[in-house]
């Protein structure tokens, strides 16, 4: 066994065990008697039976596929991952202009997106770091102060995008409200905040669906009247797939809470032990882009599809609006 272990040492570890610990490893499993064969496990090269299609390459058009083509060698993020986070996060520092319109009602870029791993292996987080630390070349100020974490109650969102409003009293004085509406919310677990949604006065679910929708906020109760108009909101938020399966309600099924997310799922995409050398890569060029683009989306307002867009557009609009994706 130990030839054997020295073998797999030489072969996978960086630097080696010394020859004494290795040894005294075999001798520590040889005290146990041999157990069945465990299935086999896929790795994160070995898609699951039931994973999702990879997305394709024209997911990674223009400046944002560049980006994360640039960041992927040197992130062990899956790319999805980093992609469809990347676009929450130009969607909201973009802020509450271009849209698109059904019907009456206007659908601006405020996303809410939530990446589906395995704890630790999904490299989750690691996706989440990457794209700050691209924004923080973008608008510092927004990362800092506009990107934040901790949702537990609606009256406690809206607080974060609230109006201004005259306070009572002789002492008081007038709340002017925030002034920057833009705000996008971090979650590395949403399974706590799949719990807390639960209990009986919780108005998180309510405020969330109403911020994704309009950005009309309010509360009328006896502890607090806050109101926010305007409001663009986004949310990240991170979770396993158990939690997922264990905690989302049928209510937040049923009340169209999970229709409102675009749900990734992600695993490691590569293994890197020395974490890759992102800081040796030049962004300068694709940063350009990437400003250029979140300028040109403040001057725009309604957003309409072009003749080829809106050919696709009506070949699965009739599937998708009856919940029927396959083959879409």
């Amino acid at each position: 066994m130990a030839t054997e272990l020295s073998a797999i040492n030489e072969a996978c570890c960086e630097p080696p065990l010394a020859d004494a610990e290795v040894r005294q490893i075999a001798s520590s499993v040889a005290r146990y008697p041999p157990g069945p064969i465990a299935p086999e496990r896929p790795t994160s090269g070995s898609p699951r039976s039931d994973w999702p299609t990879p997305l394709s390459e024209a997911a990674f058009h223009g400046v944002a596929g560049e980006l994360v083509r640039l960041i992927s060698p040197h992130s062990e993020a899956d790319e999805a991952a980093l992609l469809f986070q990347l676009l929450t996060f130009v969607g909201n520092v973009t802020g509450r202009y271009a849209h698109f319109r059904a019907e009456q009602d206007a659908h601006f870029l405020n996303l809410f997106t939530v990446i589906v791993g395995e704890t630790s292996k999904a490299r989750k987080g690691s996706s989440l770091s990457q794209i700050r630390y691209v924004f923080r070349g973008i608008d510092p100020q927004w990362t800092e102060h506009r990107v934040t974490g901790g949702l537990s109650t609606g009256e406690g969102l809206i607080r974060e995008v609230r109006d201004g409003a005259p306070r009572s009293g002789k002492e008081a004085h007038d709340d002017l409200g925030v002034s920057d509406k833009r705000l996008l919310v971090c979650e590395p677990e949403l399974a706590r905040v799949l719990q807390t949604m639960e209990r009986d006065t919780n108005t998180l679910s309510a405020v969330l669906r109403e911020a994704f929708d309009s950005g009309n906020l309010r509360t009328m109760t006896k502890s607090s009247s806050m109101r926010a108009t305007g409001a663009h909101i986004s949310l990240i938020a991170h979770v396993t797939e158990q939690e997922l399966h264990r905690l989302l309600s049928h209510t937040a099924i049923s009340n169209g809470f999970a229709n409102r997310f675009l749900w990734v799922s992600a695993r490691r995409s590569r293994c890197l032990p020395d974490g890759g050398r992102i800081k040796s890569v030049d962004f300068t060029q694709a940063l350009d882009g990437l400003h250029r683009a979140v300028e040109f989306g403040t001057r725009l307002s309604e957003l309409v599809r072009g003749d080829r867009a809106s050919a696709l557009w009506h070949d699965v609009y009739g599937r998708l609006s009856e919940g029927r994706l396959a083959g879409c």
